[in-house]
């Protein structure tokens, strides 16, 4: 016998049709067409009939029901929904979409494609309300590898991106890690420009939420050149700046303040002063940080295990290494001054540069000196290149004046 939504008894009236007029039209050739019919004369009522339209989804989603006429309802009633935000009733929509979401879930099996079109929908008014976090738990749900439907390669990556691109507009980006990573495997393959640069976005901004500066600063850099957007690429390019500056001192970070301050375009930029004090090698005092510090993100601001910020951890690591460039040998007192700490910590941080083999010397704990070997900070360091090619090109120059006056001699 055919199946029935027992939650409903009849007679049932929606509009001018009666519940089991409406059961009769799934077996007729033109049932979808006349189903259709009603279910647009329920959306053309929709303030007062938003419930009509899940007894319909109810009906057409029994078991014994056409599959093709199921999907042509269902179909159109997404239609439905997907217009009334064009018409202003986001809530509302929402609220509807959402029943007819739980009136699917039980035969996902067999409408997948309908209930990612529903997810997808109802994650469009999340975000358009900044609900991050919700809109993400709802593309979570969409069925992507279940392997019953055979899903595009490029929708996959859009839908992992897009909650990735989510998670982290709700600063979570332990959550968004585990689908940049789903993405990645597409990304290398897709040939949707689009797509492969909302991966690369998104890849620094985990590595910048994680505090893995260096590698941010890294793929920022490139997005800087890469992004065809001029305000985008300034975007990336302070990113870039900021997360160089808050990086652990050392030659690593040496080589990306190096490219930094021959980009042009840091000049315009606000955090330009403070990238070329650390670039020359210059002590940077804690005053000197008020108009950068405000530029930063809430995340690069975070108290570090000794109690003090990223950005003070930063300053004070290179205000070692200007130190080391200036002084051979210094004692613990003093250095505390340079850097405006304890010289207990002074000497705990020089310590801990060296054991890494950020900062070369030795530490005499007995004297209370810190000893500095002779290195080359990143100025002199390009100094010498150039002085290696300029010689290289006179050898070169010479040999070629040689090896005329030979010929003319002969």
């Amino acid at each position: 016998s055919k199946q029935t939504n027992k939650n409903i008894e009849l007679p049932y009236v929606i509009g001018d049709m009666l519940l089991d007029e409406i059961r009769s039209f799934v077996t007729a050739s033109d049932g979808a067409d006349k189903i259709n019919a009603i279910v647009d004369g329920i959306f053309s009522e929709i303030d007062t009939r938003s419930e009509d339209v899940i007894v319909v989804a109810d009906e057409v989603l029994v078991e014994s029901v056409n599959h093709v006429v199921s999907k042509a309802v269902l179909g159109n009633i997404i239609h439905h929904l997907r217009k009334m935000l064009e018409d202003d009733k986001p809530l509302l929509a929402y609220e509807v979409g959402n029943k007819v979401l739980d009136s699917l879930t039980p035969r996902l099996i067999s409408f997948e494609v309908q209930v990612t079109q529903v997810r997808v929908l109802l994650a469009d008014i999340l975000e358009s309300q900044e609900n991050w976090k919700d809109a993400a738990a709802m593309l979570v749900g969409i069925p992507l590898t279940s392997g019953h439907s055979n899903v595009d390669d490029d929708f996959k990556l859009n839908i992992y991106l897009r909650i990735g691109a989510l998670y982290l507009e709700d600063k979570q980006s332990y959550k968004a890690e585990p689908f940049v990573n789903r993405a990645s495997i597409l990304a290398a393959h897709t040939k949707d420009e689009q797509l492969s640069l909302k991966f690369k976005v998104q890849v620094a901004r985990i590595d910048d939420g994680k505090r893995k500066f260096l590698d941010a600063t890294r793929r920022y850099i490139d997005l800087a050149y890469c992004i065809p957007d001029e305000a985008a690429r300034k975007i990336a390019l302070t990113q870039a700046i900021n997360c160089a500056i808050l990086s652990p001192a050392g030659q690593q970070r040496s080589r990306l303040l190096d490219v930094l301050f021959k980009d042009d375009r840091s000049k315009e930029l606000p955090s330009y002063p403070i990238l070329a004090a650390m670039y020359l090698g210059r002590i940077v005092k804690k005053s000197d940080l008020e108009v950068f510090e405000g530029h930063l993100e809430p995340h690069q601001k975070a108290i570090t295990e000794d109690n003090t910020t990223i950005l003070d951890r930063a300053v004070v690591q290179h205000n070692m290494l200007a130190v080391s460039s200036l002084y051979t040998n210094i004692s613990f007192d003093e250095l505390g001054i340079l850097l405006q700490v304890t010289p207990e910590k002074a000497e705990a941080i020089a310590s801990k540069m060296m054991s890494e083999g950020r900062l070369k010397g030795t530490i005499d704990q007995i004297e209370g000196f810190v000893y500095f070997s002779v290195g080359e900070n990143a100025v002199t360091q390009r100094d010498r290149r150039i002085e290696g090619v300029c010689n290289h090109l006179n050898q070169v120059v010479d040999m070629i004046n040689h090896s005329i006056a030979v010929q003319s001699a002969n």
